[in-house]
């Protein structure tokens, strides 16, 4: 297991890991929502060079992570050294800090620091944090038209969804899983950039 900070009140815990990766118990339900599990990047900053079409992903966990802990519920992340797909080095920097207030997790970017040559294009961190699977007992909130809820475990509703061309036909009948960066995996026709989601299922769940 990996070494970790953790930030805790009487609402939450929240672990933070020598990665940069970050977990977090609902102590009031028990529920825990965590990190993406199969070894994905724990952020990624997208950067762009004026002379180059394709963008530079660069994996956050791949660079020199050191966490401090400021208070007693603040811990400040730093990644130095952008490292990109491939391998290379760019240089660079980021912070950001994830605190406790009250039954709020807060992750703020603190800092950039771009290398030479290059322009931002887009963070994500926490990368696919929070994450429901079909298999998964709970509810999220469609990000189409004024927002749609439904259960996660949506086998009784694939056929409809894609008839409504809400998830392609290819994907159908494979397994679906919930992020924040993608709501829904093989799904489209998103109009709204932000998501809900809700683990754990009544006792009267079918």
């Amino acid at each position: 297991m990996k070494r970790a900070l953790h930030l805790e009140n009487e609402f939450l815990k929240v672990s933070i890991y020598e990665d940069g990766s970050v977990d977090v118990l609902d102590k009031l339900s028990n529920v825990e929502w965590t990190r993406w599990p199969d070894g994905e990047p724990t952020g990624v900053v997208q950067l762009r060079a004026p002379d180059r079409g394709a963008p530079f992903v660069c994996h956050l966990s791949a660079s020199n992570v050191k966490l401090l802990r400021e208070k007693e519920l603040k811990v400040r992340i730093a990644f130095e050294g952008f490292r990109c797909e491939g391998g290379f080095s760019l240089g660079g920097s980021m912070e950001a800090s994830v605190s406790l207030d009250g039954s709020s997790v807060n992750f703020t970017v603190e800092r950039v620091e771009l290398p030479k040559g290059f322009l931002l294009e887009k963070i994500h961190y926490p990368y696919r944090s929070f994450y429901l699977e079909k298999s998964d007992k709970g509810y999220i909130v469609w990000p189409y038209a004024q927002g749609t809820i439904f259960p996660t475990n949506m086998n009784s509703l694939r056929e409809k969804l894609s008839r409504a061309g809400l998830i392609h036909p290819d994907f159908a009948g494979e397994d679906v899983f919930f992020t924040v960066e993608l709501p829904v995996y093989s799904c489209w026709h998103f109009s709204m950039p932000w998501f809900g989601a809700v683990k754990g299922a009544p006792p009267t769940w079918p």
